[in-house]
């Protein structure tokens, strides 16, 4: 919409000079207190709102694959640990049972 200054008289409900100048529909109307120019600034609002309702989900959206991927990490050096963890117990066994076979003068089994 665009809006321009009338050299003729004021508007008779708020004393504007502002008029609508396009849309041509809408042209010749007071910019400040029509119904066409209320609309247009609805729209405008609802605009922005889409757009920040937008950013906002695709912010949200960024920010749960930030927490999902560090989940993630965390999850996989649990598992590394509990892996190392048994490694380790395994290979400590094995060492006992060995050392265990050393003792008793049996030949090993393993």
């Amino acid at each position: 919409m665009r809006v321009g200054e009338s050299f003729g008289e004021a508007c008779r409900c708020c004393g504007s000079t502002l008029i609508i100048i396009a849309p041509p529909s809408s042209s010749g109307h007071c910019a400040v207190c029509s119904h066409e120019a209320a609309g247009w600034a609805q729209r405008l609002v609802a605009t922005a709102e889409r757009r920040r309702a937008a950013q906002q989900r695709a912010l949200l959206a960024t920010a749960a694959e930030a927490h999902a991927r560090q989940r993630a990490e965390r999850l996989a050096a649990r598992r590394a640990a509990i892996a190392r963890w048994a490694r380790d117990a395994r290979g400590a066994a094995a060492n006992f049972l060995r050392d265990l076979q050393y003792r008793t003068r049996r030949p090993s089994q393993a």
